[in-house]
Order: structure tokens, then C-alpha cells, then sequence
């Protein structure tokens, strides 16, 4: 079963004044007359079931999903009670969705992001859940780039990784952090790179396998806290997790260590559309 996990959980205050504490970017209509949280989901409807997404927000958007965005219902929202980066909010997930359905397969999708045309998306996400089903691997989408860009994260192409999809994959050899003017031109025309889009796929069982692998204290945690779920006892657990949990990324604390991860090589249009200077450049 492929289900789409949607991080919500960012304050967007690179949109102040428009985006505030009370609605940040991903519940603005910034690049369509769409809700940018409805416009993620409503891209991957053909492959992903709406009632198969998972929201992970703060706690205090949880009542203003329910109250705007009408596709969804409370059972499909998982509250964070403070923010604490990817490596916990994508574990949290896997662990409800791996109690829901053992072979879950997750599609980690960012609540803030352009991307076009859909089409393309759709067949590399069909590509990917297909590798990540048969396949213990953590597949990152990369994006090819157009610019070279100092804002973004690139991932650096290994060996080819064959498969029958549609697109090119590949073993990744390193992911570099954001870099200065002179190391991004380097990336861009080496051809060797691509953009580190922040978009996964992967089975609720791999990630959270390469959780206890390289974070095995928040590993423990997590099996700790799935014991809890579906319980009267599931709130306060939650609350227990996030408090010894550390505030690290899934790229920090997994992707950069694992021997496994692969990346399909993605000539689609995106963007992190991370403040108002990102707009000009899409916005119709």
C-alpha cells in the first residue's frame, strides 16, 4: 500500500507579513488559487488515494486543517507538539502507518513546493514505489538543475542502478550541502549533480530500520512510543518522544550515513519556494 506523508509543520516566516504563526505558507495560495497543502495532494491523486495521505503539522494547526481544508479528516493529521526537523516527524510517521499496514510504502512529499508538470511527477513516483516495494533502498528524487544554485542541497550521481522504470536511477556517492557561487557552478556544469529536492520514497520498514541503524536512541524511542498508538496512553507518549527526541534532519541523521539510498534523476520544474523572491520566477 503507498500512502503520501505530507510535512507541514514549517512557520514560513520568510512570508511575513502574510504568512504568520497562525497560518504559515503551506496553508496560503501562493503559486495557484489552491491552498498549497491541497495543491501537494492534489498532484499525486492519481497514484495516492486522498484518504491514504498523512499530514504531519504542529500541533496547533491541527485544528485549522480540519477546519479548511474539508478532504481531510482528524484521523489523517499527525500533531507534532514541537517541531523537532525531519528525522522525527518522518519516523513518526512510519511508525503509524507500519501499525496501519506492514508493507506500507512511503511518498514524503513537502507541503511547499512548485513543481510541474504533475505527469512527470506521477511516473517517478510510480517508479520509485515500485523499487522501494521489492527493494530495501531510501530513494531520494533529485532534481536537474537549471541554475546553479547557492539556496539548495545537491546530492552527487554514483553508478547507474537498473531497473525497468521509466526514469534514471542511480546510487548516490555523496550529498553536499548548500554551497558558495564557485562550488555551485562547479555542481551545475559537471552534469554530476542534482538538486536534493527533500522528496523521499521509501517502505515504513527501511526508514525506520536505518533509524535504529545510525540513530539508535531515537530508533528505541520510536518502538517505545509505537507500543502506545491507538491507546489512551498515545498523546502523553507522544509527548514523551518529541521531548528526548534531538532536532536533527533525515539527511543529517540517515541519508548521508546509509549505503542504500538511491536517486531518481527528475527533469521536472521545482522549486522550494522558500520566500518571496522564489515567486517571480513562476508565479502566473
Amino acid at each position: 500500500m503507498i500512502y503520501g506523508v505530507v510535512l507541514a509543520g514549517g512557520k514560513g516566516e520568510r512570508f511575513w507579513p502574510l504568512s504568520r504563526a497562525e497560518r504559515p505558507k503551506q496553508f496560503l495560495k501562493l503559486t495557484s488559487d489552491k491552498m498549497m497543502l491541497v495543491e501537494t495532494m492534489d498532484r499525486v491523486l492519481p497514484i495516492i488515494p486522498r484518504e491514504n495521505f498523512r499530514i504531519v503539522t504542529s500541533r496547533s494547526m491541527e485544528t485549522f486543517i480540519l477546519n479548511n481544508v474539508d478532504v481531510l479528516d482528524k484521523s489523517q493529521i499527525i500533531s507534532e507538539p514541537v517541531g523537532r526537523n525531519t528525522c522525527v516527524a518522518i519516523g513518526l510517521a512510519a511508525v503509524h502507518l507500519r501499525h496501519e499496514n506492514r508493507d506500507a510504502v512511503m511518498v514524503v512529499l513537502s507541503a511547499d513546493h512548485l513543481i510541474r508538470p504533475e505527469e512527470k511527477l506521477q511516473q517517478i513516483i510510480q517508479d520509485g514505489c515500485k523499487i522501494a516495494q521489492e527493494n530495501d533502498v531510501l530513494i531520494t528524487i533529485g532534481i536537474i538543475p537549471t541554475r546553479p544554485e547557492t539556496g539548495y542541497g545537491y546530492i552527487k550521481l554514483g553508478d547507474a542502478y537498473e531497473h525497468d522504470g521509466h526514469y534514471h536511477t542511480y546510487k548516490v556517492a555523496a550529498f553536499a550541502e548548500k554551497p558558495k557561487a564557485a562550488v555551485a557552478n562547479e555542481y551545475y556544469y559537471s552534469q554530476q549533480y542534482l538538486w536534493n529536492s527533500g522528496m523521499f520514497i521509501w517502505s515504513a520498514n527501511s526508514i525506520l530500520g536505518a533509524i535504529q541503524k545510525f540513530q539508535p536512541e531515537l530508533g528505541e524511542q520510536l518502538e517505545k512510543y509505537a507500543e502506545h498508538i491507538g491507546t489512551d496512553n498515545e498523546i502523553s507518549a507522544r509527548e514523551e518522544l518529541f521531548k528526548k527526541a534531538a532536532s536533527i534532519s533525515i539527511d543529517f541523521a540517515i541519508l548521508e550515513y546509509a549505503e542504500n539510498v538511491l536517486t531518481i534523476k527528475a527533469d521536472i520544474v521545482w522549486d522550494d519556494i522558500g520566500g518571496w523572491n522564489a515567486l517571480p520566477r513562476y508565479k502566473k
